[in-house]
């Protein structure tokens, strides 16, 4: 996570947690978080309605205000079921991307079944099917032509098609850009 230079009371929490050098409060291993840094929330809708206070307006919310929030959770598998939950709560219609689950070398078929190929779930990859709603952030992954828009670049779904993700882009170096498409094959 990064702090400006101006948070240097953040950054050097953030270090100490890092580092091992906070106290921990448990055998859990659980360590106390200085008062302020955080709050501390019952649930995840509760985390949800306060984070996104009308998720389901989210459509006609300004790109400023989405870039002002978001939810870290320290597992990729936490991250997806937040989303899901999150992307349940839009009225608009979704749209699946599924990725291309078969093999260069056709001998090689025999040895990865599709069921294993679609449970592949990396870190810095998509998903086997990819949901998307219009007007959600995304992050954009992996640039294969990186001088244009930096990896991390976050955007938001402006439309959505059969191969193609049309994105407005709402914060990052490309940000006096206007779009960006992503063709699926």
């Amino acid at each position: 996570m990064r702090s400006h230079s101006a948070d240097s009371e953040l950054s050097k929490i953030l270090l100490d947690v890092g580092e091992g050098k906070c106290p921990e409060v448990n055998d859990n291993h659980n360590i106390e978080l200085p008062t302020g840094l955080c709050h501390v929330v019952a649930d995840t809708e509760t985390l949800i309605h306060s984070t996104y206070d009308d998720v389901h307006d989210l459509n006609i919310k300004e790109d400023s205000w989405l870039c002002e929030r978001s939810i870290l959770a320290p597992m990729n598998d936490q991250v997806t079921a937040l989303s899901q939950r999150i992307l349940d709560k839009l009225s608009v219609d979704s749209q699946t991307y599924p990725s291309i689950n078969t093999v260069c070398n056709l001998d090689e078929v025999v040895n990865y079944s599709t069921e294993f190929v679609n449970s592949i779930n990396m870190p810095g990859l998509p998903p086997h099917k990819l949901e998307l709603k219009i007007g959600v952030p995304i992050i954009l992954l992996r640039n294969l032509n990186p001088p244009k828009l930096c990896n991390g670049t976050r955007l938001r779904v402006v439309s959505l098609q059969r191969n193609v993700i049309e994105g407005r882009i709402i914060s990052g170096c490309g940000k006096v850009r206007q779009y960006i498409y992503q063709e699926f094959p």
